[in-house]
């Protein structure tokens, strides 16, 4: 089990539907409040540092399809620790070091608790995760744009550029996936 770094545990956030400030140590996915500020967040958060025109939350509903159905829940939620983090491109976050990765892990372990599913799925939904990752970077910047941040040739299929999904529209497929994965309105 993950513990919350020290300086992250008093880190408050104001968020929305209900708003509210949020300490980040009183953080539980226990509500369908919780969802709603993931999804709206998420939604609102471009891949890519703004580059690509497509969401997390996007990003996310992809993900879900990717993988094996008895995981497709935690390939959803498997972002929602960036409703609190942001979405750091992966130099940023292997700069910001072990504290950051260890609020996102226990963010994620509070998803899980809520959901009820093993942390272990966290680890299955991760390979999913990449190959969209490097669908899209090869999709947006090119088979060079994946051989400069990755330092390796693009191996494997790629996809075409596909439509960014407007932020309401984002917002709202993340919520009918959940909703049709947990039977939950």
């Amino acid at each position: 089990m993950s513990v919350i770094p020290e300086r992250f545990r008093e880190l408050k956030l104001l968020v929305t539907e209900p708003v509210e400030y949020l300490v980040v140590r009183d953080f539980r996915w226990t509500t369908w409040a919780r969802l709603t500020q993931a999804a709206t967040s998420l939604a609102g958060q471009t891949r890519f540092n703004g580059y690509i025109p497509y969401t997390v939350a996007q990003h996310s509903v992809l993900v879900s399809y990717m993988v094996a159905p008895h995981l497709a829940l935690a390939g959803l939620l498997h972002d929602v620790g960036e409703m609190i983090i942001g979405d750091l491109v992966a130099p940023i976050r292997h700069l910001a070091g072990k504290e950051l990765i260890a609020l996102e892990d226990w963010l994620l372990e509070q998803v899980a608790e809520g959901e009820d599913f093993p942390c272990a799925h966290w680890a299955a939904v991760k390979s999913a995760d990449r190959e969209l990752c490097r669908q899209e970077t090869v999709a947006y910047f090119g088979e060079l744009g994946w051989s400069l941040t990755r330092d390796q040739p693009v191996q494997g299929p790629t996809m075409p550029v596909w439509p960014a999904w407007p932020r309401d529209a984002a917002r709202e497929a993340f919520i009918r996936r959940y909703t049709e994965l947990r039977g939950r309105l």
